[in-house]
């Protein structure tokens, strides 16, 4: 159910590195808004998680039970820190479920240093991060250097 063009394969994970999403526009892999799509407005936060599983070929009702499946203190948790992280992708021109892990430890470094996050905080952002994001086949807070930059 996957789109090549928009999942990148297992094989090669820089592939469709740039690709849109659907649901999201071609500048900075935005998600559309409700003007451009003629719809509601597309997910944010916590709400791209459910988009990514879709991505990932699984229904929307799959997505939606495996979403409900989260304590709502961890959803809530997740939405602040993937806001942030939409945004940092729409200012940087970065596909939000693409990105290189250069991307991923920039994004660390200047929360932690413009918010002065707690250990525990960055270890959330690398927990939030893992539910939308693979790299090399590893889901990206279990990156090596993700996993060293929060011990750091």
């Amino acid at each position: 159910m996957a789109d090549k063009a928009v999942v990148p394969s297992a094989d090669c994970p820089d592939e469709g590195r740039r690709s849109t999403p659907q649901g999201m526009s071609s500048d900075a892999s935005r998600p559309l808004t409700a003007a451009q799509t003629g719809q509601q407005a597309q997910p944010q936060g916590i709400q791209i998680v459910n988009q990514r599983f879709e991505l990932g070929g699984l229904s929307k009702d799959v997505s939606d039970f495996l979403m409900k499946g989260w304590r709502s203190s961890t959803r809530s948790q997740y939405d602040t820190y993937l806001r942030r992280w939409i945004s940092h992708c729409a200012s940087l021109d970065i596909n939000v479920f693409s990105p290189t892990i250069s991307e991923i430890l920039d994004f660390l470094l200047k929360n932690f240093r413009e918010n002065e996050y707690s250990y525990s905080s960055m270890n959330s952002f690398r927990s939030a991060l893992s539910t939308i994001i693979t790299i090399d086949k590893v889901p990206a807070g279990q990156h090596p250097l993700v996993v060293r930059f929060c011990r750091a």
